[in-house]
């Protein structure tokens, strides 16, 4: 019983070419951010389960790591959305980047716990921070015609970062070990 939605009049449709979406330096930066955000946070869940269990975690602590970092991933868009409309995506977006890569360090190269919990949190936080920011960026600066295309041109980056990186731990552990 689908019936598709009526398509729009000739002159509400436009042409779409992620290429010119691309040549605008803004909502190139905002993709390249969150692309950022979104390898690191590959790389860092990669990682998490196995420096835990590396370190003598029982599984028990390693799913509570993995609620802290699901936890900053999505607790707080509402208000990292609000913050970056009202001071600018990017005084949100490349904080946020910033944010995931000290994460991600006290993930790598720390063996305490309670600092890789607060490792995983602050990547998930930061991710959220990138993300949120990168998409309304993107969005404000769309057509509306053009704007669903446009946010899938950014999760697709974001969506093949992430399995590169993802891809790319295993042989990186591999070839140097955990620290």
């Amino acid at each position: 019983g689908y019936v598709p939605p009526p398509r729009l009049p000739e002159e509400q449709t436009s042409t779409f070419r992620a290429s010119t979406l691309l040549r605008q330096r803004p909502i190139r930066l905002a993709i390249v951010a969150n692309c950022a955000a979104q390898g690191n946070m590959s790389i860092v869940m990669v990682l998490t389960s196995l420096v835990l269990a590396h370190h003598g975690h029982g599984i028990g602590a390693i799913a509570a790591s993995h609620t802290f970092h699901t936890a900053g991933m999505f607790a707080f868009t509402i208000p990292l959305g609000k913050l970056a409309d009202r001071i600018g995506y990017g005084k949100v977006m490349f904080p946020g980047v910033a944010v995931a890569l000290v994460g991600a360090v006290l993930v790598t190269f720390t063996d305490f716990y309670l600092s890789i919990t607060l490792g995983t949190f602050l990547v998930g936080i930061g991710w959220a921070a990138a993300n949120v920011a990168a998409t309304a960026l993107i969005a404000n600066r769309t057509e509306t015609v053009q704007r669903g295309r446009a946010i899938g041109v950014n999760d697709s980056f974001a969506g093949g970062m992430s399995v590169a990186a993802a891809l790319a731990t295993g042989p990186l552990i591999e070839w140097q070990g955990l620290p």
